[in-house]
């Protein structure tokens, strides 16, 4: 650590002074952790409430694992380095709205099976339907089945089954976590109460409406391929 210290002092320099010149940026030194894991437990948000305005929270980086985030409920996912730099100086960054793939899960993992193995059967799957491009959400009672930490591997490997993110909506896992790693209870409750007033936080009991189901099963998990509304649904 103290030979990264004197190879980048001028650099290191540089970001400490625009830390404390600029408002709204942080800066944390070598040492602090993996960023997309620092994002997860301190940083992130999941809801903004800037002078009495709530909007949800949001985040693009220039690793394509940024889509870690996603396990918490905030849209994010990797750029550019040009990208990055149009959203650091505070211009919009354009995109063409990607098509979404629902990925249902039902069940729940046996003792011993871990969110590697979930993860590495779903990109499989994800790879084979085509997600290239794509946003990704999980949905289906198998979600509240899984852990913060489980939901935020598989989020993190977005890239390896091509899709611009794995999203992972709210629900009262998420709202655990946030508890857990130190969020106060006033802004987990402010959290809730705008999610839910605009219908985006999720009670997994909810039903969905099934048109076609296509099942395969691994251990004690049914894996489907659906089509719902005109839109194509990978089931878990």
């Amino acid at each position: 650590m103290e030979l990264e210290f004197d190879r980048n002092k001028e650099r290191f320099g540089f970001l400490k002074w625009a830390s404390n010149a600029f408002h709204n940026m942080q800066v944390f030194p070598p040492g602090s952790g993996t960023v997309h894991q620092v994002n997860l437990e301190y940083l992130a948000r999941v809801v903004f409430n800037t002078e009495g305005i709530m909007y949800p929270d949001s985040v693009v980086g220039t690793d394509s694992h940024t889509t870690m985030i996603n396990g918490l409920g905030v849209a994010g996912w990797g750029v550019g380095g040009i990208e990055a730099v149009v959203a650091m100086l505070g211009q919009p960054m354009g995109m063409v709205l990607p098509d979404v793939v629902g990925f249902k899960l039902t069940g729940r993992l046996r003792d011993g099976v871990t969110a590697t193995d979930l993860v590495l059967t779903m990109t499989q799957m994800l790879r084979k339907h085509g997600a290239v491009g794509k946003f990704v959400e999980f949905y289906g009672v198998g979600v509240g089945e899984l852990s913060l930490p489980a939901r935020a591997t598989i989020a993190n490997m977005s890239p390896e089954y091509g899709a611009t993110m794995g999203f992972f909506p709210v629900d009262h896992v998420t709202l655990d976590y946030l508890k857990m790693t130190g969020r106060s209870n006033e802004t987990v409750s402010m959290i809730e109460a705008y999610l839910r007033a605009n219908k985006m936080f999720v009670e997994h009991h909810e039903n969905e409406y099934i048109l076609h189901t296509l099942s395969w099963t691994l251990l004690r998990w049914s894996l489907a391929l659906q089509a719902r509304s005109g839109l194509m649904t990978v089931s878990l």
